[in-house]
């Protein structure tokens, strides 16, 4: 009975481990393939699968870095076949420190496409009027700009009709992405107008505040304080000095701090005054008195100015788009041995600069203007000159940062790059000679 009971038992205990190994291991998915009789069509399928996928991803990263690539060698300026340009070592080190002050920290387009679309400037600060344009003046314009785009041909040569070749191309360039570019190229030649007079430079050094003053713009950067506003408490005008009317172009707070800025920066805006003329010393003497009180930082409310209307250095100024017109027409492609004279003469430096007078208060960038000014104020300035000082020493620390670079601004730089380097040259090849004087 007891053997009985063992064998039984062992029988029990030894049944399980006899199934477990007859059951066979679990099949994956490459056995299943491999056991397929359609085993030939899933590996083509597989494969034919996995190489649509890595195409479909070499695709859109192919487009994607074409669509974001820029190429500004590529993209020549136009009508600058007869510019002048740098031939030996001392040229070229003079156009590398002309093009060391431009610096690319703005976004023209931005501007340029409010000038084109909307067709007027938003005043500064938080002021709604908007700079008046006459009806009347636009139509006619208009017309004239549709009658030149209507017998628009390819075989146009490239002198023909300059400014408005230039525009256009520069025009389409900046204005990638919108839908017709030269119907907003009308808008543009409408919106500039003055006195009912279209504003495109002559060939000549033309001179007049209706070709050159034509419209508001910015203030000249190194230049942050001058700006005087009516209607503006101390508050909110240190605030808008400091940022130069933009938030995120901001200088050193101790450098408006500083004693030694505060005084070279009077004495500059005073030598400035003279510079342009300004010789009325009631009109200065308020100028420098405002000034006085915001670097002491006074609160009182006698510093509010609602009687500066008027200040006539609170912006200098020249018109974006007729500082294209002015680079590409007489340092592009006409310029003459007299323009040449002229350029470099202080009487036309100082009419130039007497042009720039205006009341008017605007958001036009002005930097390309700025530049111009500047290097040539050097050779048409005296080397005493407080401008001269004031620019030398703190030029850098009232630098705007710079910003991201864009493809819109690399777009735009071959054609400013050729035109500076020539003004480069003109301005620069006598400077020793100039200032040995």
């Amino acid at each position: 009975m007891s053997t009985f009971t063992t064998d039984r038992r062992t029988t029990t205990t030894t049944t399980p481990n006899a199934s477990s190994a007859a059951r066979p291991p679990p099949r994956t998915w490459l056995d299943m393939i491999e056991e397929s009789p359609n085993r030939r069509k899933i590996e083509v399928g597989l494969i034919t699968s996995i190489c649509l996928v890595l195409l479909i991803v070499l695709s859109l990263t192919l487009f994607v870095v074409l669509t974001l690539q820029t190429n500004p060698v590529n993209k020549a300026p136009l009508n600058l076949q007869n510019a002048v340009f740098c031939e030996n070592a001392t040229c070229f080190e003079q156009a590398r420190r002309v093009m060391g002050y431009v610096e690319w920290s703005r976004e023209p387009c931005d501007d340029f496409y409010t000038y084109a679309c909307k067709g007027y400037h938003v005043s500064v600060a938080n002021s709604a009027s908007k700079y008046p344009i006459t009806q009347g003046a636009q139509e006619q314009l208009r017309a004239a700009v549709e009658e030149v785009l209507a017998n628009w041909h390819a075989n146009m040569r490239p002198t023909d009709n300059f400014y408005l070749r230039y525009g256009v191309n520069l025009f389409q360039e900046c204005m990638q992405g919108v839908t017709d570019a030269k119907e907003q190229l009308q808008s543009v030649f409408a919106d500039m107008t003055y006195n009912h007079k279209p504003f495109f430079l002559p060939k000549s050094f033309d001179l007049e505040p209706h070709t050159l003053a034509s419209r508001v713009g910015r203030n000249f950067w190194f230049f942050p304080l001058i700006t005087v506003r009516k209607d503006v408490d101390l508050e909110n005008r240190q605030r808008m000095i400091v940022h130069l009317d933009e938030p995120e172009l901001s200088a050193p707070r101790a450098l408006f701090e500083d004693s030694d800025f505060q005084r070279e920066y009077l004495q500059a805006i005073r030598d400035l005054a003279i510079t342009l003329g300004f010789d009325n010393v009631n009109e200065t003497a308020r100028i420098f008195k405002l000034e006085q009180m915001l670097s002491k930082g006074t609160t009182s409310p006698r510093a509010r100015a609602p009687y500066y209307k008027k200040v006539k250095l609170g912006s200098l100024f020249l018109d974006k788009w007729n500082i294209y017109m002015y680079l590409s027409n007489v340092l592009g492609e006409n310029m003459s041995p007299e323009d040449e004279v002229a350029l470099r003469s202080e009487k036309y430096f100082s009419r130039f600069l007497k042009s720039l007078k205006t009341t008017e208060w605007g958001t036009v960038n002005n930097y390309i203007v700025f530049r111009l000014v500047q290097f040539l104020s050097p050779l048409l300035m005296p080397k005493e000159s407080k401008i001269l000082q004031f620019m030398y020493r703190y030029g850098h620390a009232l630098r705007p940062p710079p910003s991201k670079r864009t493809r819109c601004l690399d777009i735009m730089e071959p054609y400013f790059k050729p035109l500076l380097l020539t003004a480069a040259k003109i301005t620069f090849k006598d400077t020793e000679a100039k200032r040995a004087e």
